[in-house]
């Protein structure tokens, strides 16, 4: 796409026909010329990995469907193909009600709570909880 007398055009690829290989390098390429002819000659790469692919996670404490305390939260998190970035909790009651940890109280409103990752495996430590509440963990990696 050609500008004209110092004009930035913005330009965008339909790439929905693209036969992508889930787990290929892919490196797109950018280069301009102006309206003199002159071709831009440093290149603009950006390089990428095509993952289409979600990650796994799974809790491994706690067990069990009646715990009378929960300070952490732990488990296991894994991605073929892609390096894992971050393992987000939230905490719902079953009056569809969600644990905030910033002030410790149940709130309408979710809250994704980043969990410490290292490596494969990931733990989220609660400051307070209160007890006799029955609640879902829902979780998930990115």
């Amino acid at each position: 796409m050609h500008g004209t007398g110092g004009s930035h055009e913005l330009w965008t690829e339909n790439t929905a026909t693209v036969n992508w290989v889930r787990g290929h390098q892919y490196a797109v390429s950018a280069k301009a010329w102006d309206i003199a002819g002159n071709v831009d000659v440093i290149f603009s790469t950006y390089t990428f990995t095509f993952d289409d692919e979600p990650s796994i996670s799974s809790i491994t404490y706690p067990t069990g469907d009646h715990i009378s305390s929960l300070a952490i939260i732990s488990g296991t998190a894994d991605d073929a193909i892609s390096p894992l970035s971050t393992v987000q909790l939230e905490i719902k009651r079953q009056d569809n009600w969600y644990w905030h940890s910033d002030t410790t109280d149940w709130r309408a409103s979710a809250e994704q709570m980043n969990a410490n990752l290292v490596g494969n495996n990931w733990m989220l430590v609660l400051c307070f909880l209160p007890g006799k509440t029955v609640f879902n963990i829902h979780f998930g990696c990115m």
